[in-house]
């Protein structure tokens, strides 16, 4: 039961951490995009994009390393 809880508690914090950190690359890329009055989100999507992929770059390395 121990570690299957303690499975569950890493991996939704995982989930956490991808949470805070596209919604945060959103908030930043939508005030920049507002500064340089862009018709389109272009850096709402690539920092979006930049974020995603970077955590999912880092969880592959956390396991490759054998750290999850």
């Amino acid at each position: 039961m121990g570690n299957k809880t303690n499975n569950y508690l890493k991996y939704s914090g995982m989930a956490f951490q991808m949470f805070v950190l596209v919604l945060l690359a959103v908030f930043i890329g939508q005030k920049l995009d507002a500064k340089f009055q862009f018709l389109e989100p272009v850096f709402t999507i690539f920092l979006s994009l930049f974020a995603l992929i970077g955590y999912l770059v880092k969880v592959y390395f956390d396991v490759i390393q054998n750290r999850i």
